[in-house]
């Protein structure tokens, strides 16, 4: 099983005891689409969406999905915090995988979520477990010396893209993510 199917499995085993229709599946910030493509290994007569706002990485998972001939995947660019009219109450499960620390907007795209989910639909959100006191890190190799040094390259500066953006990055952790 590869790395990205044990994450569907561990993602899929308390949504399923949520929702028993999967029938329609959003991965709100799926990038290169790693994670929506091994949805599919799971779920071959579902409609699977994948959006992200990069064009780069829709790209990239446009590609990789034609590469490997896949039909019921369905890469978008599209801004998280204003999906598609269209879409309201149409996903029975919403993933936001390592996604809510890099959102610039969170009281926005959490709104978008809630309106695009069925009634009786399912999100699943997971992100890094870090303190949001950093001094609770302290001794962790990992987040000292990876999680930040990549939240600073990578999830701060998305998390400011727009005007106004809160600008957590991974530090944000796991507490404050808690209270919001």
């Amino acid at each position: 099983m590869s790395d990205t199917d044990t994450v569907v499995t561990q993602l899929l085993e308390p949504a399923r005891k949520l929702t028993k229709s999967m029938v329609t599946i959003l991965d709100l910030g799926s990038g290169a689409g790693c994670l929506t493509r091994a949805l599919r290994r799971h779920f071959p007569d579902a409609e699977i969406y994948g959006v992200d706002y990069s064009e780069v990485a829709t790209t990239k998972a446009i590609a990789a999905a034609k590469a490997e001939g896949i039909k019921n995947v369905k890469f978008l660019k599209e801004d998280a915090t204003s999906l598609p009219a269209d879409w309201k109450g149409k996903f029975d499960w919403v993933i936001l995988y390592d996604l809510l620390h890099d959102l610039a907007d969170h009281v926005s795209v959490m709104k978008e979520v809630n309106r695009v989910l069925k009634d009786g639909g399912v999100a699943s959100i997971t992100d890094p477990e870090v303190h949001s006191n950093h001094r609770d890190n302290v001794g962790d190799s990992y987040v000292a010396g990876v999680g930040y040094a990549l939240s600073s390259v990578s999830c701060l500066p998305r998390s400011v893209a727009i005007e106004g953006g809160a600008g957590y990055g991974v530090g944000w952790g796991t507490e404050n993510k808690k209270s919001f």
